[in-house]
């Protein structure tokens, strides 16, 4: 991984050992390799797999030229000046990321030209947005998360376990403002309200193509906030109808992380 994040405390990643980068800081390496009693771990708890992964990618939110949160897939510069786009970090040519934002498309292949896409996009996403032991679901408290032609109302709160993407349902847009990090409960309450507005897809042939909805698309309102007797009962609801569901299978989601090795698409 790149040696240029840097931790909040100063700590440059390339002094983070491998047991912390792991998330597993009561055995960092810093507590067998000392005499004297330490009170935290080496990075002191703050090091960010996600962030450290950005950084590889060249992208971190907020950074000049970076895209917006918010922005739509489309609306999203190509060119940065640069020259980044166009070489990846192990300085192999950068395929054409199509619409996709470059700093999101870590391959040396074409948009278009992948033959496993679907998946390709599902073992990059877990890769690039680990998700951090202990967050919260992304759309805890929101009065209208997700965006689509139905966003939901978010949790209470709930721990985040999934890697969604939407609007755009497209698994190779990668780019975080297409990336949530979200609880079972709003993945699947998300994707019954939205997948019936989704036109039919050809995974192979239509992989260069941005997959929205059929009807008013909104986006993802990641500022307004539900009043709590309605998160309340809306989770209420939700408790119900999981009860009914039968091993809380998710097999009709579109996207849930998938681990393991990248496959063949993917250099």
């Amino acid at each position: 991984m790149s040696q240029d994040y840097t931790l909040p405390n100063g700590t440059n990643a390339a002094d983070v050992c491998m047991p912390c980068k792991a998330g597993l800081h009561d055995e960092c390496e810093e507590f067998w390799h000392t005499e004297d009693v330490l009170e935290d771990c080496c990075c002191m708890g703050l090091y960010d797999a996600g962030k450290h992964y950005a950084t590889l990618l060249g992208y971190l939110e907020g950074e000049e030229g970076a895209p917006r949160k918010g922005a739509a897939p489309e609306s999203v510069p190509r060119d940065l000046g640069s020259g980044t786009e166009t070489t990846l970090p192990d300085g192999k040519p950068r395929g054409d990321s199509g619409y996709v934002h470059w700093s999101a498309w870590p391959s040396s292949k074409a948009i278009g030209s992948l033959k496993e896409p679907l998946s390709t996009g599902r073992k990059r996403v877990a890769v690039m947005y680990p998700i951090p032991k202990g967050k919260t679901c992304e759309w805890a408290g929101l009065a209208a998360a997700g965006g689509g032609v139905n966003p939901i109302v978010g949790c209470i709160g709930y721990p985040a376990t999934d890697l969604h993407h939407g609007p755009d349902k497209n698994t190779l847009n990668n780019m975080r403002v297409n990336v949530h990090q979200i609880c079972s409960f709003c993945h699947n309450a998300w994707h019954g309200a939205n997948d019936s507005t989704y036109p039919k897809r050809d995974y192979v042939e239509d992989q260069a193509k941005p997959w929205l909805p059929e009807g008013e698309l909104r986006d993802h309102d990641a500022e307004t906030l539900a009043d709590q007797e309605t998160l309340y009962a809306v989770d209420a609801e939700r408790r119900k109808d999981a009860d009914r569901r039968t091993g809380g299978r998710k097999d009709w989601t579109d996207d849930g992380p998938e681990h393991g090795d990248l496959d063949a698409d993917d250099e």
